[in-house]
């Protein structure tokens, strides 16, 4: 919803970054904290084990969507094409 309402009004690529440290961070950090009490309650074989591997090891490129507002939170747009 905030991507949503921020490209509808147009605003500045600053903009969309900023809000996104405001409102954006706090969410991600709290995913983030989840990743190390629940893997341990798994192997690394298990499937939620290897979905979390692989988001720590893709975490910082992550992360940089909230730090750049040039950068989208999905790729439909090129899916569709």
């Amino acid at each position: 919803m905030l991507e949503r309402n921020l490209r509808h009004e147009n605003a500045s690529l600053e903009c969309i970054a900023r809000e996104r440290q405001d409102k954006g961070l706090a969410i991600m950090d709290g995913i983030e904290a989840m990743f190390a009490p629940v893997a341990k309650q798994c192997t690394p074989s298990d499937p939620l084990g290897k979905a979390i591997g692989y988001a720590n090891k893709m975490w910082n490129r992550l992360k940089r969507y909230a730090l750049d507002g040039r950068y989208l939170i999905d790729n439909n747009q090129v899916e569709r094409m």
